[in-house]
């Protein structure tokens, strides 16, 4: 028929432009921010104490209920980002573990679900109705609550990368470079947390932090090849260069103040603010590239 589009061998993409994507903003920033940052807490608190048991699970009554808070204010921000909060709720009529959406939506909610076990036990402990080390049953909970952590710290980033976006969907690494930050977004917390209380486990956190920083370092790196195109093309180069300079400079920063100055409460103060700030404008910088010539358009604008 004259006039209408066929679909070529190579799909709709050189006939059809991705629609902007209506998700962005502080709300769905703080919404990935916050996802994270509580999983890894969670993680980073309870792998830490499967391996020192002694030193690390006194930490657990503090750590175990401010996970679940955390993710479960980032399941409320999803719930007010979404504007129709029953459309959460609709994503349970299936079960698609193929489906990023699907299968992180599943995992999420049943980890914050299993999680109100551990999470109450260590409300408990610090209300003095409980004893201090968890017993077996709040240890094989937070054992299945981790399993479930696992796909849910994946699946915001594998969303991300199958969309049609430019920018996200050039960033192959974004759900592996989410999941290992959100582990360094964890010990910096915990560390923090232990500074002040001066509990045992403030070295071995601080003994985490260069590695775990190192790391991330190098899945930043293998995360930007694909975003180096589209940075260029939709970023001032000035913006660009403060952009790197804030993200590697902060790391370094870090790194340097665990390597020149003893583990105390200041210190991990110091060292939490180098990493979750630079996390959040990272992940905002991320969820604004696709919108940037739209907004550089309305800035122009009389």
């Amino acid at each position: 028929m004259s006039g209408s589009r066929t679909r070529q061998a190579g799909g709709y993409r050189d006939q059809v432009g991705a629609h902007p994507s209506p998700w962005e903003g502080a709300v769905p920033a703080l919404d990935v921010f916050l996802h994270d940052l509580g999983l890894g807490v969670f993680v980073a608190a309870t792998v830490a104490a499967l391996v020192a048991p002694a030193v690390m699970a006194p930490l657990l009554r503090v750590a175990w209920p401010l996970s679940a808070t955390i993710v479960a204010l980032d399941m409320l921000l999803l719930l007010v980002d979404l504007g129709d909060w029953t459309r959460f709720f609709h994503m349970f009529r299936v079960f698609k573990p193929t489906t990023p959406m699907s299968l992180g939506v599943w995992a999420l909610s049943g980890f914050l679900g299993v999680m109100a076990v551990p999470a109450a036990w260590g409300v408990l402990s610090l209300l003095g109705r409980s004893s201090l080390l968890p017993g077996s049953f709040p240890w094989t909970v937070a054992a299945l609550a981790l399993l479930l952590a696992m796909p849910a710290t994946l699946y915001k980033g594998a969303v991300f990368s199958v969309t049609s976006q430019p920018g996200w969907r050039d960033a192959r690494w974004t759900a592996g470079y989410f999941a290992a930050s959100s582990v360094l977004f964890g010990v910096a917390v915990l560390g923090t947390i232990s500074g002040f209380a001066r509990t045992p486990a403030a070295h071995l956190m601080w003994r985490a932090v260069s590695p775990l920083v190192l790391l991330d370092t190098a899945l930043l790196a293998a995360w930007s090849t694909g975003l180096s195109r589209e940075m260029t093309r939709r970023m001032p180069r000035r913006e660009i260069a403060w952009f790197w300079m804030t993200q590697l400079g902060s790391r370094a920063a870090a790194v340097l103040v665990t390597l020149l100055a003893p583990p105390s409460a200041t210190a991990f103060g110091v060292v939490a603010l180098l990493i979750l700030f630079p996390g959040y404008s990272l992940r905002s910088a991320f969820l604004r590239l696709p919108h940037l010539p739209r907004l550089a358009g309305l800035a122009t604008e009389p």
